[in-house]
């Protein structure tokens, strides 16, 4: 998904919850910023941290202050409305909005992600093909499947697990509980 469509995409999924912030939403795309997108009616600019799928897109201390120094060169007030991936640097000026999973899905994993999805869906076809039961004299209690998946914090655990989902609800008649 290219910067253009991801805007489009936010700005849309956005309007309709909070239809009084975006009120008078100008969209600024030729104002040579690498992170301001757009600014609404009370001044407040809107920023989007996307580099493309493969690079940072994390809210991190150096993208803040290049965050700032936008708003300032555009007399933008706070709070700063700040689109990204991860919140890693949280100050009391920015309002932060996760990119949603459902539009991280539409990019392409790494391998390795793809991986740890697809050995996931195999465990629980295989759980689904020979479920444990406890059995206590007469009564049967099935195990539920239970997954964890650990790993550092931005290697993609989030979408990992909403591929996982994604290929689980496909394969199966009635879908999962996911807790």
């Amino acid at each position: 998904m290219e910067r253009a469509e991801l805007i489009d995409t936010i700005i849309a999924s956005r309007i309709d919850k909070y239809q009084q912030k975006y009120q008078g939403l100008q969209l600024l795309k030729n104002e040579n910023c690498r992170y301001l997108i757009a600014k609404n009616s009370q001044q407040e600019g809107f920023f989007l941290i996307w580099d493309g799928p493969n690079k940072n897109v994390n809210f991190t201390k150096e993208v803040y202050q290049e965050v700032v120094q936008e708003a300032q060169k555009h007399n933008l007030k706070t709070p700063y409305h700040v689109y990204a991936r991860l919140y890693l640097c949280q100050v009391d000026t920015v309002n932060f909005y996760q990119i949603p999973n459902s539009v991280l899905l539409d990019f392409e994993l790494f391998e390795f992600q793809e991986k740890a999805a697809l050995k996931i869906v195999e465990k629980y076809e295989n759980y689904l093909r020979q479920p444990i039961i406890i059995k206590k004299g007469e009564e049967e209690t099935p195990v539920p499947f239970i997954q964890i998946l650990d790993a550092l914090t931005g290697s993609g655990k989030t979408v990992i697990l909403a591929k996982t989902i994604g290929e689980i609800i496909k394969s199966v008649s009635r879908p999962p509980i996911i807790l």
